[in-house]
């Protein structure tokens, strides 16, 4: 958001839309200077204020998902998230007006509770040591030397078995949740947020297990990776992610290329 690549991105599609996800903020707000990374992160984005929006977080969707019994991706932009965000990219140059006072406002007891949970490296280490640990424990051992091959028939691996053992992880989280199976089965069909999910956490694991190195990387980029993750689902419902990050743009086109998949064995049942 402060590369010059985000300006001439801007000057080049005069009619491009620019959603701005709940995790953007939260990445914003990790230092006590947030008033300063707000005033550089939004510079670019004043001039086009009134084509920005911001979506919920993923958690929420999915929390929305099982309330409506329907895919929350029509629901991503909420109007009261996107005044929000508007107020403050507009304020954030002068640290002047109403928004950005009720930020201030929250800021500290925000900050404590990130801290505590989405920017937890301790936590958030050990929830996908959890996950790369199942994974290493239950697929075989040709399906794991496929995955640290390495290039293009690794990406081509994991993205076969991300979809096979991600549709059985949805599964199972449906029936954790409580959901019916012909809920179960329409959020499947309809590509819903939930499904892309459990699609991601599967892949983001595989390329742990395959890559290696967790035990030894640094907080900041356990953390940041798994923030990450919100980013590429988002980006594969609207057009993309402007992101220089290369993971971020694979991982996009390969959730993209498993939801085009024919159904695994572990789809549910019904499913086409």
């Amino acid at each position: 958001m402060q590369r010059d690549v985000l300006l001439d991105f801007i000057a080049k599609n005069p009619e491009s839309k620019f959603v701005i996800p709940d995790t953007g903020l939260l990445e914003m707000v990790k230092s006590e200077q947030w008033e300063s990374t707000f005033r550089r992160s939004f510079a670019a984005f004043v001039p086009v204020v009134g084509r920005c929006f911001m979506s919920m977080s993923i958690q929420e969707a999915r929390d929305l998902e099982l309330e409506r019994r329907e895919s929350a991706i029509d629901m991503l932009l909420p109007d009261d998230f996107t005044k929000m965000l508007r107020g403050a990219i507009a304020e954030s140059q002068t640290g002047n007006g109403s928004t950005m006072d009720q930020l201030r406002a929250r800021m500290v007891e925000t900050r404590s509770e990130l801290c505590q949970h989405e920017l937890n490296p301790q936590a958030n280490r050990e929830e996908l040591w959890r996950l790369v640990n199942e994974l290493r424990d239950k697929l075989p051992e040709d399906q794991i030397k496929a995955c640290r091959r390495g290039g293009t028939p690794a990406r081509a691996a994991r993205v076969l078995i991300a979809q096979s053992v991600g549709d059985a992880v949805y599964g199972a989280h449906m029936r954790n949740v409580g959901a019916p199976p012909d809920l179960a089965l329409g959020l499947w069909q309809a590509k819903s947020v939930t499904r892309r999910w459990c699609y991601l956490l599967v892949h983001h694991a595989l390329q742990w297990l395959g890559d290696g190195g967790l035990d030894s990387a640094p907080d900041k980029v356990v953390v940041n990776d798994i923030l990450d993750q919100d980013y590429v689902l988002l980006g594969s419902i609207f057009d993309g992610v402007l992101s220089l990050e290369t993971d971020v743009n694979l991982a996009i086109q390969d959730l993209t290329a498993m939801l085009a998949l024919p159904p695994s064995a572990s789809a549910p049942v019904g499913a086409v």
